[in-house]
């Protein structure tokens, strides 16, 4: 499916690939062995041919005591991990099938909570999905999933708004320690130099890295000042990727967007007007990313605006799926910066390490509005004319 559009597909019955084997399953990618108490220990990297997960660990959920002594629902306590809860007590297990992916769910009892965990392995995504569906009941808890992965790093790369950041995996110094909650966004990586591992999540922003452990924070119940805070049903997914190289060179980034923004299928009976195939702009380099399209703010165009990703430079070719008239350089706040070449209806541009470029494009069909001022800056001041 390409870049910002649509392909029409035609459904196929086919042979679900994801093999059920002896406590677990597998797919092309990874195989999957589950304990007694249906936690996870073994994630097998088949391309890579080496384990995921530490050797003797297992990915499980684990509960710790939540209290506070000032602001009870911003923060979490540096000492938490001294009193932690086993979330083991199982009431149901299922296997399930569904379109091209097997699924194992699991439905656990903590606390006066109901868990339930679905793990996911599909024919054609090289990664381990998560789906949780939790009825929360439970007070002053943390709850957590944990990752212990295999690879060795003294740092994570930690995706945030148009780029990431390193963090450490360790406590080594007061600064170092101070971090043991740490905000993500789309993905959590921690990277040898020749293979890593990447968390991703679509909803769940705080993790915790000690000793080369991802934890994920899934919910808490402070009741300072809403009593019934995170009381309720929750749906949240999440995914363990493993890959090549550094977070960069394994597309962690492109792999984390894939599983936020996945494809919708919409059923189309027959007939209509629109291309079978549309794309209404794409990057030729990979590390740029088109985040955002959108009318201007002056009703001037169209707004594209994109970023590279993985700290590096380059350049990028945009293809727009409309005929463009002109583009130009925008700031930020939409001020006209200076005109680019739009040659069949693409736009050829330069990019630095993490750096934001907006566009401001008018297409054929669509009002431009009136024909582009000049501007000029004097003093800190913006001209028109």
């Amino acid at each position: 499916i390409p870049a910002k559009g649509w392909r029409v597909v035609t459904p196929e019955d086919r042979k679900i690939k994801v093999k059920k084997i002896a406590r677990g399953m597998e797919n092309e990618w990874y195989r999957l062995k589950f304990d007694k108490n249906c936690n996870i220990v073994s994630v097998w990297d088949k391309k890579a041919s080496r384990e995921i997960l530490k050797s003797g660990e297992a990915v499980r959920f684990s509960a710790y005591e939540d209290l506070n002594a000032h602001y009870d629902a911003w923060e979490i306590s540096r000492s938490y991990r001294e009193k932690r809860y086993s979330v083991d007590e199982v009431t149901g297990t299922v296997w399930l099938e569904e379109g091209d992916r097997t699924g194992f769910r699991v439905t656990r009892l903590f606390s006066g909570s109901v868990i339930t965990d679905t793990v996911w392995l599909c024919d054609n995504e090289p990664r381990v999905d998560f789906e949780d569906e939790v009825d929360w009941k439970t007070r002053h808890v943390l709850l957590k999933r944990e990752f212990p992965v295999a690879a060795v790093a003294s740092s994570a790369t930690c995706e945030i708004q148009f780029g990431c950041v390193e963090r450490p995996t360790h406590a080594n110094t007061s600064w170092d320690a101070a971090k043991y909650e740490v905000c993500a966004h789309k993905y959590v990586d921690i990277s040898e130099s020749d293979w890593g591992v990447a968390i991703m999540n679509d909803s769940k922003f705080g993790h915790s890295l000690y000793d080369n452990v991802i934890g994920l924070s899934l919910l808490r119940g402070p009741t300072d000042p809403d009593k019934n805070c995170d009381i309720g049903v929750h749906s949240f997914r999440y995914a363990l990727y493993s890959h090549a190289g550094n977070a960069a060179a394994g597309g962690v980034s492109r792999a984390a967007y894939a599983f936020n923004d996945p494809p919708r299928a919409v059923l189309c009976p027959g007939g209509g007007d629109l291309a079978d195939v549309f794309s209404l702009v794409s990057s030729s380099d990979g590390r740029f990313f088109t985040d955002t399209v959108k009318p201007a703010e002056d009703g001037r165009g169209v707004i594209v605006r994109g970023y590279e990703a993985d700290r590096s430079s380059g350049k990028t070719t945009l293809k727009f799926g409309a005929k463009v008239l002109r583009a130009e350089i925008n700031d930020l706040e939409e001020n006209f910066v200076s005109p680019i070449e739009a040659k069949n209806d693409s736009v050829t541009l330069p990019f630095k390490p993490f750096e934001i470029v907006t566009l401001r494009v008018f297409f054929e069909g669509l009002d431009p509005g009136s024909a582009p001022e000049k501007r000029s800056r004097e003093n800190g001041k913006e001209k028109s004319s």
